[in-house]
């Protein structure tokens, strides 16, 4: 568990293997290039989620990604459309059990 801004911060077991395998290839991109890894399109996502995980929403959750008060919606936009096919084979793993 970990706590932030007062908040016990919880994460599904998916959620958690996914930001595992992308702080690996942080890793990887940092020992291939460790003058410019940090335009590496993984290194950025995985700033931008720990970012919003760790940060943005704990802190102030009544705002979304835009700095705007919202209390409908608090979805956070990262990315173009990214989706791997790891990612919904967890979701349907884990509705599976």
């Amino acid at each position: 568990m970990i706590e932030r801004y007062g908040w016990t911060l919880l994460f599904h077991e998916c959620i958690v293997e996914q930001m595992q395998k992308l702080a690996a290839a942080v890793d990887r991109a940092k020992l291939q290039d460790p003058q410019g890894f940090e335009a590496n399109a993984n290194v950025k996502l995985f700033r931008a989620l720990t970012q919003v995980m760790l940060k943005a929403v704990p802190g102030d959750p009544d705002r979304d990604a835009a700095g705007r008060a919202t209390l409908w919606d608090r979805r956070v936009g990262i990315g173009a459309g990214r989706r791997s096919d790891s990612a919904s084979a967890c979701s349907s793993a884990s509705t599976q059990k």
